[in-house]
This record gives structure tokens, C-alpha cells and sequence, in this order.
């Protein structure tokens, strides 16, 4: 896979999220003139940017606790929110944890995106968590997983993907069939084809984290999600040099919700202490989801992986200068 195309992907699964998050209808207000979206409500939470970057230990403990305390949430728009940027954090135990245990959620939409975000995650010691979801009730998680796993060079799932060929499903579970015109109507739905990683018209081929977090429910995102600008934030991300760096540093201020994210997503894929610093006033965002997406490029920034290491990574954080 060409990076441009491997850059796409990455941002793929961001934009699906920001749909789900921050809304799918936009408005825009009546004396600023500005757009704001509908959907995940602002919480805003008591500063500590300014003290956590002059404590790395502190910050990268704090990363880690937004995100364990999130996976133990009960709604499921702040769960989804978490997952987004889990996804991100292939190879981190802390977070695989929190993935496969939100596979077994009693929430369509939670299940539906923890298996997007393990296949988008690129981590293989996720495979027999996703095996167990072709099982899953809902075809929407069983074709997600399917692909997911397809994604990570495990055909398991090839009768899942022959069976919405063909039209008819050979498995142990019968519950895609009960689904099967809805999903044989949206396989064909360029929309939700592109969010499932699949091949579009235009020959882009969107990789792992390309699929769909809520993939059939969810298969119109907002305008700002999919905008122009959050899919540059992504392509950006391919190419970490000081110019790219410093305009995303400066749109992970924006006023839009969807680009913080992206930028902030990209950002992770850079080094440095204004990196670190822009990551860290994301703590402070209003939005959880943009929060969420801060700690979790926050902590693969000061503990990056390494080889074998991706599956064994400790809270050691590193020095940037």
C-alpha cells in the first residue's frame, strides 16, 4: 500500500468517529456566524494543562487515567468516544484490554466500534478477540469483525465476506441472515462501502482504519467529519517535518471539534515539546472525544513502541527536549 493511500486510512476511522461524536447535523449560529455541530455535549473539566507540562510523569499518568476511567463510562456515545482513540494505541496492553472488553458490550454501538478500532489498531493480539466476534448477534459487528480481521491478514472471517457476496451466509450464526437485505442494501451504498475499508470507485483503498465504527447505523457522517480540512490533518500526519508540526499544533486549537481531533490524532506521529505541550492543553478540551484522542497521542509520544515491544509496553515515559 502506497503512504498516501496507508495516510487515508489513518484518518479514516477519526472522521467515522467525529460523526458519531460530535454529531451528524451541523447549524450555524445565528450571531457568530460560526458552525457549530449537534451531538456530543461540551464537559468541561478543571484546567491542569499548565502544571502537567512542567510534570511528564504527572501528564502521562493523568493520559492514562482519562482513558482507563472512560472504558468504565456507562453511556455509550462517551464509550464510542474512548474507542476512537484506542484505536490508535495498537500494541499497548492497557488498551487492548479496554477494546476487547468493550467487545462484549450489551450496546450495539460500542461492540460495533471496539471491533473498528481493534482492526484499525493494526495489533494481531487482537485476533482472537475478533475471531470471537463473528459470532456476534448483529450483522453489522459480524461483517466489521470479518473485515477487521481480513485487514490483519486473518481470513477467518472469508465466509462472512463470501456469504454478503453471494448473498447468503454459511456460518454457525444465523443472525446475519435475519439482517440481510439491510446490509446487502448498504454493502452497495458507496457510503457505507467506503467506511468498511472497502474499494471505492476512484481505486483508495482506506486500510485497516478504514472501517466503520457503527458502520451500517452510522453510514452518513456530518459534513465537518469527512470535511477537506480533517482529511489533510491525516495526510499530514504521513510526513512529520517542522511546517506539518507546526499548523497542526495550531489546528488543534480550531473551533471546530472535528479538526482538534484530527490534529490532535496526528500529532502523535510527531516529537518534541511543543508537540507534547499542544497534546497536553488537549486534556483541557470541553469536548471528551478530543480529550480522549490528546491522552491517547500523548502517551504513544512519550512511550513509543519499539518491534516486540508493541505488546509489552511499560509507563516509562521519554525525555523530549
Amino acid at each position: 500500500m502506497k503512504a498516501w493511500q496507508r495516510a487515508c486510512g489513518t484518518v479514516a476511522i477519526g472522521m467515522m468517529g467525529l460523526g458519531v461524536m460530535h454529531g451528524q447535523t451541523e447549524k450555524p449560529d445565528d450571531n457568530s456566524g460560526i458552525v457549530q455541530t449537534t451531538g456530543e455535549p461540551d464537559q468541561p473539566v478543571l484546567a491542569q494543562a499548565e502544571r502537567l507540562k512542567k510534570d511528564q510523569p504527572a501528564a502521562l499518568a493523568e493520559a492514562w487515567e482519562m482513558l482507563k476511567s472512560a472504558g468504565e463510562a456507562s453511556k455509550p456515545l462517551e464509550h464510542v468516544g474512548l474507542l476512537v482513540a484506542l484505536g490508535t494505541m495498537g500494541g499497548y496492553k492497557d488498551a487492548e484490554s479496554i477494546l476487547v472488553d468493550s467487545m462484549k458490550s450489551g450496546d450495539l454501538d460500542v461492540r460495533l466500534a471496539a471491533v473498528a478500532a481493534a482492526g484499525g489498531s493494526e495489533d494481531k493480539t487482537l485476533i482472537p478477540a475478533l475471531k470471537q466476534a463473528l459470532d456476534d448477534k448483529t450483522p453489522e459487528v459480524m461483517m466489521t469483525a470479518a473485515a477487521a480481521l481480513w485487514k490483519l491478514d486473518d481470513h477467518s472471517g472469508e465466509e462472512v465476506l463470501q456469504g454478503v457476496l453471494s448473498g447468503q451466509v454459511k456460518g454457525k450464526s444465523g443472525a446475519f441472515k435475519s439482517g440481510l437485505h439491510t446490509m446487502s442494501h448498504d454493502m452497495h451504498d458507496p457510503s457505507a462501502m467506503w467506511m468498511m475499508g472497502a474499494e471505492e470507485g476512484a481505486g483508495m483503498l482506506f486500510g485497516p482504519v478504514g472501517m466503520a465504527i457503527g458502520a451500517v447505523r452510522f453510514a452518513h457522517p456530518g459534513p465537518s467529519a469527512n470535511s477537506p480540512r480533517v482529511i489533510s490533518a491525516g495526510l499530514l500526519a504521513s510526513n512529520p517535518i517542522e511546517a506539518n508540526e507546526k499548523i497542526l499544533i495550531a489546528t488543534a486549537k480550531d473551533k471546530d471539534p472535528f479538526v482538534r481531533q484530527a490534529s490532535l490524532r496526528a500529532l502523535g506521529k510527531f516529537h518534541g515539546s511543543a508537540v507534547t505541550d499542544a497534546l497536553i492543553d488537549g486534556f483541557d478540551d470541553p469536548k471528551p472525544s478530543v480529550r480522549y484522542m490528546a491522552a491517547a497521542s500523548y502517551i504513544r509520544v512519550v512511550t513509543p513502541l519499539k518491534g516486540a515491544a508493541r505488546t509489552h509496553v511499560t509507563h516509562r515515559a521519554v525525555k523530549h527536549s
